[in-house]
Parts: C-alpha cells; sequence; structure tokens
C-alpha cells in the first residue's frame, strides 16, 4: 500500500510517498481501504512540528479521512466487508 509520511524531521517539504506491507487487522480491528483525505488545521500543525514537537516519527499526519471496510479482524461485530466508514478523532 502507499501512504504519505513524516519520517525523520518535521517540515512540509518531509512529507514521502512510502510503499508499505498491507496490515492485516487485529482483534477488534478493521483494515480499511482509505478512498479520500484531507488536511485539516491540526494536521498540518503535526506535519510542521508545533502540534507535539515530541511525537515519534515515522509518522502518517492525517485525521479526516473516509474509505470503506475491506477486512475485519476477529470480535468485529459491527462493521462488515463494504461498509462505508470515516474518521472522527472527536466523536
Amino acid at each position: 500500500m502507499k501512504l504519505y509520511q513524516i519520517e525523520q524531521q518535521f517540515g512540509v517539504d518531509e512529507l514521502k510517498l512510502v510503499e508499505k506491507q498491507e496490515p492485516k487487522p487485529g482483534h477488534r480491528q478493521v483494515l480499511i481501504k482509505i478512498k479520500a483525505v484531507s488536511v485539516n488545521y491540526r494536521d498540518m500543525l503535526m506535519v510542521s512540528g508545533k502540534y507535539n514537537p515530541k511525537l515519534r516519527l515515522p509518522l502518517i499526519p492525517f485525521s479526516d479521512g473516509a474509505g470503506e471496510v475491506v477486512e475485519i479482524g476477529q470480535g468485529v461485530t459491527r462493521w462488515k466487508p463494504g461498509d462505508r466508514v470515516m474518521s472522527a478523532f472527536f466523536q
């Protein structure tokens, strides 16, 4: 899978497109194929290192997104493959 992350230091120019192995969902987790993301103010603070400069890198800064459940882990009962979902860090 392809993703953008901050690898070794903060800054917009440090966002890198990288290839990683697709993860497997663990107990009570779902795997989501992301269809769309946006960069919000919090994300820009994270990228610039102003949100918390002690965050461990590498870091994937995007917190707003929408996609589709493609696989579920053991213990998942609320979601099924094909369900459309979105992220919400303040519920």
